[in-house]
């Protein structure tokens, strides 16, 4: 069961309000920079609402040498078709995608392949900027230039500088003169003084499409001269580092007065205090600095779920049973249901991160959702965000090992991708290779824990780690359970993409 399934179901089946949460917006939390092809922005919801990314935006389009080459001015659609800034971008969220609390998503600004290139081909983004074409399950970014004006916001080599480059999330209606700030970062190379890209809208006045002809003014920014950096040193950028939020509260920011969606001034950040550089990534969370979050729940018995937290949580807070409820919210047949489970003891791991629910029998392939609340940091520091919540299937050993492949040849021209299913044992990893006829491996396609109820799908769109197509031949596809060794084997046959290509 695939994560965007968990959290669409999660929002069919949303019957009880949420607690409020002192958070209310949304917030950068991550980013990285080098290498290009791994760029990625994470987004983080750290509020108790299911927040709607429709009129959300990312951009680093802000030029002072112009006067409308800046992001405000997607309202009144003049900024220039301007191909010397290729890199500069204006991106919107898919319609209809939704944050959940305690939700972090995960932006490429490349290819989602690129970015697993980089990341390893356990991490996956949630959005891409560049749509390769496959049905790989991850959707683009949509193009407001596109949309707007007949000109794409979005050109082939949109990415961030290594050098000084600023990330803006805003929000925007379509209606409006403004646009509202949601929260912005921003980085040099040049030193605390370097001022070329910092957001500056102050007393700016716009006439956006809404009915009347009459412009809106933004409030007072803060001076560029006085907006801070996250970093301002080159070691910022290493390969295969992030930059990361270490500060959820968003430190000094002035907090009525500014242009954000809040009224806060997102320009006055303290970034140099409230962001690290040069940090291990945690793509997909926040991290050892938020709030712990929820990232898997597994059922791994019949009467047990296993819960993996982000960092290390407070044993006490963390092993109550009244942090947790549970409830089985869809039958093995696909009937909606509202049934509670008992939450019977939760025992904390020696690893801090895993917390072991031992609950009332559950229904092999049933569809629960487990929530949690209260649940602090090991340091009570941060708090798990309210509504946190994580959907799982109930138990189900699985049978032993089998491939299932399509019986006619592959061909990835013209079929685009090969679904490639397994079943194994849950909670196994098992390791997925291909292997041409002199028994030589070509291709690590996936080292993966199989998922609840042992089933498990692989898209497969018949490249290599390194992007590169296979040759058309046949291969033999193995499938190994690493722990006891035992494998099966299928036969793969890679067609060129012709017209007499047998179908």
């Amino acid at each position: 069961m695939s994560p965007r399934f968990l959290w669409s179901l999660c929002a069919c089946l949303m019957v009880a309000a949420l607690p409020v949460s002192a958070a209310d917006h949304l917030l950068i939390t991550e980013f990285a920079v080098s290498p290009t092809d791994g760029e990625f922005i994470e987004i983080y919801n750290p509020t108790a609402d299911i927040l709607d990314l429709t009129d959300y935006y990312l951009s680093d389009m802000i030029y002072r040498g112009g006067v409308y080459e800046n992001y405000w001015h997607l309202t009144d659609a003049s900024i220039p078709w301007d191909t010397s800034f290729p890199h500069d971008f204006i991106a919107r969220f898919p319609s209809g995608t939704s944050i959940f609390p305690g939700q972090a998503v995960v932006v490429s600004l490349h290819d989602d392949g690129e970015f697993q290139d980089v990341w390893g081909n356990q991490v996956s983004p949630d959005f891409e900027f560049t749509n390769d074409g496959d049905a790989d399950g991850v959707p683009a970014m949509r193009d407001p230039g596109l949309e707007l004006v007949g000109h794409p916001y979005i050109l082939s080599q949109a990415g961030l500088s290594n050098d000084r480059e600023i990330i803006i999330l805003f929000k925007w209606d379509g209606v409006s003169d403004l646009v509202q700030d949601v929260d912005i970062v921003q980085w040099s190379n040049a030193g605390p003084d370097f001022v070329t890209l910092s957001a500056d809208k102050s007393g700016i006045s716009v006439d956006g499409p809404d009915a009347d002809e009459e412009a809106s003014t933004y409030l007072d920014d803060t001076p560029p001269q006085g907006q801070d950096l996250a970093s301002s040193v080159s070691g910022a950028h290493d390969y295969g580092k992030t930059v990361s939020r270490i500060h959820f509260g968003e430190g000094d920011e002035v907090a009525e007065g500014g242009n954000g969606l809040t009224g806060n001034d997102e320009t006055s950040e303290n970034y140099s205090a409230t962001w690290l550089a040069s940090t291990v990534a945690s793509i997909g969370s926040p991290g050892d600095y938020g709030p712990p979050a929820m990232l898997s729940a597994a059922s791994t018995a019949e009467d047990r779920v296993e819960l993996v937290f982000s960092r290390t949580v407070d044993p006490v807070t963390a092993g109550s049973v009244s942090s947790y409820t549970l409830g089985r919210v869809q039958s093995a047949s696909g009937v909606l249901e509202n049934v509670p489970v008992t939450v019977e003891a939760a025992v904390p791991d020696t690893d801090g991160l895993t917390i072991a629910l031992q609950v009332g029998t559950l229904s092999p392939l049933a569809v629960y959702e487990v929530r949690a609340s209260g649940i602090a940091s090991e340091d009570l520091t941060e708090e798990l965000v309210p509504g946190s919540r994580i959907l799982f299937r109930g138990f189900n050993p699985g049978p032993g090992l089998s491939l299932i492949v399509p019986k006619r040849p592959f061909a990835p021209d013209l079929d685009g991708q090969m679904d490639i299913s397994y079943e194994a044992p849950q909670g196994e990893v098992v390791r997925l290779r291909f292997y041409d006829m002199r028994g030589r491996e070509v291709f690590l396609l996936a080292e993966e824990t199989v998922p609840a109820g042992g089933l498990g799908s692989i898209p497969w769109d018949g490249r290599d780690h390194l992007r590169r197509k296979l040759p058309a031949g046949m291969y033999l596809l193995h499938l190994e359970m690493t722990r006891t060794g035992e494998k099966t084997v299928a036969p793969v046959v890679v067609a060129l993409g012709s017209e007499g290509t047998l179908r």
